[in-house]
């Protein structure tokens, strides 16, 4: 078989969803949507793009947190929609509406959801256009720097060469 017709295993993403509940105060949720190229929200699990490899349950059904682990192979460019609401005594506190364009090509970025509960990792790109975040009826627009210091956003790897067909020139060093 020759080098070029190897196939590269396909990039997967990681996520952790759920809710979690403490006492009767507090609770976070956290969930993905797959948007179509209409730009409809339809189930994750309906993406034609994404494979569901793995998947881990944990919590019980008696009213306390309860969170979902799920690796899914990613096929093609794909764009996601994380929502992400907190709760404090039943009113609405922060919502997040985030979305990533997921691409085999681009970084590998890793996150987490508000209070430090649910978690993505895999390759693709931020929507700031389209993200917003709100907290206690104030809208904002998502960047960099809230990612970082609200979601703990790193970049875990750099984007791959040559994975989006484009062409990068050879830089060389001359030393004297």
């Amino acid at each position: 078989m020759s080098p070029s017709a190897v196939k590269l295993p396909s990039p997967t993403i990681y996520m952790e969803t759920g809710e979690k509940r403490i006492g009767t105060n507090f609770s976070a949720r956290l969930f993905f949507v797959y948007l179509t190229p209409t730009r409809v929200e339809e189930s994750i699990y309906r993406c034609p793009q994404l494979k569901k490899k793995l998947i881990r349950n944990t919590g019980g059904f008696e009213g306390t947190s309860r969170t979902q682990i799920i690796e899914w192979e990613v096929n093609g460019p794909v764009t996601l929609k994380m929502v992400n609401l907190c709760t404090t005594f039943g009113q609405p506190g922060k919502k997040v509406d985030l979305f990533i364009d997921l691409d085999p090509g681009d970084a590998c970025i890793e996150f987490t959801g508000l209070e430090d509960f649910g978690r993505f990792r895999g390759r693709g790109t931020i929507d700031y256009n389209h993200s917003t975040f709100r907290e206690r009826g104030q809208v904002s627009q998502l960047n960099d720097e809230i990612m970082k210091s609200l979601f703990g956003l790193r970049v875990v790897q750099p984007p791959v060469a040559n994975a989006k067909g484009k062409k990068h020139r050879v830089r060389s060093l001359i030393f004297e």
